[in-house]
C-alpha cells in the first residue's frame, strides 16, 4: 500500500481541522469536497497506518458519525461568521478584524479537533508494531520531501514558490492579479521572509511530541488495557485532544504578522476584485448553509 507523504500534524488538521473548513484559504468545489470528507479522511488515515479488516469498518462509522455531528452542530454556528466576514470584505480591511476573524473561528475549530480526538483515539491507541513503523516510514518520506523543497532549495526558489502561493490564494478570491500588483505583493514577501528552519523545528516538535503520545498510550505495547476505566480513558483523549491543540496554535507573533498581512493585501485590491472576494465568501456561507438544511432535514 502506497505511504502518503505527510506529517504527523497533518493527521489532526486533514481528519479534524478539515472538517471545518472555515479559514480564509478558498476551497476549491466546497460542497463536494466536504461531502467527501470522510472517505477522504479514511484514505489519509490508511495511507499513515495501513488499516486493517477490524479496524476499518468501525473508523469508517467513527468518521462518518463525526461528519454528522458537525453538519448538525457546527455549520449552523459557522455560516453566520461567514456572512459577517462576507460583509467586511467590500471595504479595506485592518489587521484587527483580519485577527478577529480567527478568534471568532477558533472554538468551531477546537471543537472539531476535540470531537476527532475522540473518534480517533480507539484507534490511535491499538496501533501495531507494523503500524507504527508504517506511520515512521510516511513522517520520514515527507520530512524528505519538506526538506528538499524548503531547507536545501535556493533563496531565490524559495521567493519564487512563496510568491506563487500567495498570488495562487489570493486570486480564488480575488480573480486575477495585475503585473503591479503582484510585483507589489513580491516586495511586501521580501520585506517578511519567513523563517523555514522555525518551520522545520516546529514540524519536528509537533511529529515527535505525537510519536511519544502513540508510543506513551499504545495497548499493543501493553502500557493499557480492555479494562481500563471510564477516568482513563476520557484522560487518553483529553491528552490527544491537548496535543493537538497545540499542533494548530501558531506564536501570537506569527498570527499578528499574518493578519497585517492579509489586510494590506485586500487594501492592494481594486473595488472590483473585492466585490468578487465578497462574493465568493458568501458563496461559501450559501454553501454550508445548504450543507447544514439538508443535515437538519436527514437527522429529523
Amino acid at each position: 500500500m502506497s505511504k502518503l507523504s505527510s506529517s504527523a500534524t497533518i493527521i489532526a488538521k486533514r481528519v479534524a481541522l478539515s472538517l471545518a473548513c472555515v479559514g480564509l484559504v478558498a476551497c476549491s468545489g466546497l460542497k463536494l469536497a466536504y461531502d467527501n470528507l470522510p472517505t477522504l479522511s479514511y484514505w489519509w488515515l490508511d495511507d499513515y497506518f495501513d488499516i486493517s479488516q477490524p479496524q476499518s469498518a468501525p473508523l469508517k462509522t467513527g468518521l462518518a458519525d463525526l461528519h454528522q455531528w458537525h453538519i448538525t452542530t457546527e455549520l449552523p454556528q459557522i455560516t453566520p461568521l461567514l456572512g459577517e466576514i462576507a460583509e467586511q470584505l467590500s471595504q479595506p480591511i485592518t489587521a484587527q478584524q483580519v485577527c478577529a476573524w480567527g478568534v471568532a473561528t477558533e472554538p468551531h475549530v477546537y471543537a472539531v479537533t476535540d470531537a476527532a480526538a475522540v473518534m480517533a483515539a480507539p484507534l490511535l491507541t491499538r496501533l501495531s508494531p507494523k503500524q507504527l513503523a508504517h506511520f515512521d516510514a510516511a513522517v520520514k518520506d515527507k520530512n524528505d520531501e519538506w526538506r528538499d523543497d524548503w531547507l536545501n532549495a535556493k533563496p531565490e526558489k524559495l521567493s519564487e514558490r512563496r510568491l506563487e502561493r500567495t498570488v495562487d490564494n489570493l486570486e480564488r478570491f480575488y480573480g486575477d492579479l495585475s503585473n503591479e500588483q503582484t510585483e507589489t505583493i513580491a516586495a511586501a514577501l521580501a520585506r517578511q521572509p519567513f523563517n523555514f528552519n522555525d518551520g522545520w523545528q516546529r514540524r519536528l516538535r509537533n511529529q515527535g511530541a505525537f510519536r511519544s503520545w502513540l508510543v506513551a498510550h499504545s495497548r499493543s505495547q501493553g502500557t493499557a488495557s480492555d479494562s481500563d476505566t471510564a477516568a482513563q480513558n476520557a484522560a487518553t483523549v483529553a491528552s490527544l485532544q491537548a496535543l493537538w491543540r497545540v499542533s494548530i496554535t501558531w506564536p501570537d507573533d506569527y498570527r499578528a504578522r499574518l493578519c497585517q498581512q492579509i489586510a494590506d493585501f485586500h487594501d492592494l485590491m481594486t473595488p472590483a476584485q473585492r466585490t468578487k472576494a465578497q462574493a465568493v465568501m458568501a458563496g461559501y456561507q450559501s454553501d454550508f448553509q445548504a450543507l447544514a438544511d439538508a443535515g437538519a432535514a436527514v437527522s429529523q
